[in-house]
């Protein structure tokens, strides 16, 4: 095939069936990318773009992008560190840590609560990230997204006034996965959609043009082999599991496939630690992996005993609070990952196990049924305001 005039396109075929659920890891569905066959190597032709305070805005419909000027100067750790000055130390602070890998540009697919969240903390480590997902309005969703979770780091005393603009200056967005043809790593964080993921991975193999370039996934539960063997470089396909929230939490999973070579997965660990300062664990490549193992099952047994009438969603959360020092209740930890999220972890793990304890409850089904998907849609087990 050869490309459109000026662009590469990338929109799969047709829409994907959409049953109106609203998932985590993406803002929108269907994802309409095709991907095209282009030759290996080859530059991508200009982009169809905006150049705004420095960020690339690609594709039709993105959404043109506001980059605040210059801090003049934020309290951090007691004195006062003005303009330029705050920056250099930042900088060196992240030139540092990029002594260990060679990956400077990120690409993330998908700006969904963890798309967002992974995309926050690339681009606070120092890191070049480009972020795509469907359409204009699902991007500037996004956009709005990462700009207040800076906002509020910025706010609490996290980051510095000028550590927030720098990181919002290394953002740009995109609805063009062809604008990923420079990136070192790419990490998909989309709906929990084996077929999805799939087709993305598909169309990643086409336009990244890096020879070794890592190709990651943020899955929860998706066999990585599944999507390793889908592009013609099974040996850089990786998974790298945040939790959410990204920015705080400190975990990491590292999940080679089969296919995945020493040095992606050297490379993989080394950026995860080195630039973004997570900790990490490696896991097997086998559903649930390491924490969601341990995770899912918990809290299934939770909606069960709350579906059965055992006790009341205030007690069966109390009782893990004050009982066992949990931070959060089993039913209010599935109201802020999504319900849906939940079922459909739990459905990959009882596709793979065949286990009674990994099967969704009737009652979780129906309430991703009725939208009622958590903190993400206003009501879950408890109502949001």
């Amino acid at each position: 095939m050869v490309a459109p005039p000026g662009r590469w396109s990338v929109a799969l075929a047709g829409a994907l069936p959409h049953n109106g659920v609203v998932e985590t890891n993406s803002t929108m569905l269907p994802w309409p990318w095709r991907a095209y066959k282009s030759p290996r190597g080859l530059s991508p032709p200009p982009r169809e773009a905006g150049v705004v305070g420095g960020n690339v805005v690609g594709g039709v419909g993105a959404t043109p992008v506001h980059i605040p000027g210059e801090g003049q100067g934020c309290p951090s750790g007691g004195p006062f560190l003005q303009g330029r000055h705050a920056r250099h130390a930042w900088d060196q602070r992240i030139s540092e840590r990029h002594e260990v890998t060679d990956i400077e540009r990120v690409g993330v697919v998908g700006c969904g609560q963890m798309g967002s969240g992974i995309a926050e903390v690339c681009a606070r480590a120092g890191l070049d990230v480009m972020v795509a997902e469907t359409t204009g309005e699902a991007l500037e969703l996004g956009r709005t997204r990462l700009a207040n979770s800076l906002g509020k780091a910025a706010e609490r005393g996290k980051i510095t006034e000028n550590e927030r603009d720098t990181t919002l200056d290394r953002l740009a967005f995109t609805t063009d996965l062809g604008d990923f043809a420079d990136r070192d790593l790419v990490i998909e964080a989309v709906i929990e959609n084996e077929q999805v993921k799939t087709e993305i991975f598909q169309v990643l193999d086409q336009v990244v043009t890096r020879p070794d370039a890592v190709l990651a996934s943020n899955t929860s539960s998706i066999p990585l082999v599944k999507l390793a063997v889908a592009t013609s470089r099974p040996d850089q396909v990786i998974g790298i599991h945040f939790f959410n929230p990204a920015p705080v939490q400190k975990l990491v999973e590292i999940i080679p496939a089969l296919t995945t070579g020493d040095e992606t997965i050297k490379r993989a660990e080394a950026a995860v630690t080195g630039i973004l300062g997570k900790h990490t664990i490696r896991a097997q490549d086998r559903s649930g992996f390491v924490v969601n193992a341990l995770l899912i099952p918990y809290l299934l047994s939770a909606v069960r005993m709350f579906e059965s009438g055992i006790a009341s969603r205030e007690d069966i959360d109390n009782g893990m609070e004050l009982g066992c020092a949990h931070p959060m209740g089993p039913l209010k930890l599935t109201d802020l990952i999504g319900l849906d999220t939940v079922a459909s972890v739990a459905d990959s793990m009882y596709a793979e196990f065949k286990e009674p304890l990994y099967a969704a409850p009737p009652l979780l089904q129906r309430m991703v049924d009725a939208g009622r998907l958590g903190r993400k849609a206003g009501a879950g087990f408890y109502a949001y305001s």
